[in-house]
């Protein structure tokens, strides 16, 4: 199953996980910007429909967060990241 969160992503979204992958085989000094490629690229997927929830989750937690639980943000009664 979690092979097949990572199939039919969109192309933006595949080019920052591919490049924020690269940056750190690379250990550019950038990283921090391509990590926020990529959890910019999740959101936007995850909100236009294009990802479900597990999957958004499952991602961020392979490539942003690793085991780290991400915080969760309360704004007036609405969750998000």
């Amino acid at each position: 199953m979690e092979k097949d969160f990572e199939k039919h992503l969109s192309p933006h979204l595949q080019k920052a996980i591919d490049e924020l992958k690269q940056g750190e085989k690379d250990n550019v000094s950038y990283l921090d910007c391509l990590w926020g490629e990529v959890y910019g690229s999740i959101n936007w997927d995850f909100w236009n429909g294009c990802l479900t929830e597990e999957q958004a989750d499952y991602l961020r937690k392979k490539y942003l967060f690793g085991e780290q639980q991400e915080p969760e943000i309360e704004i007036d009664g609405m969750k998000g990241w």
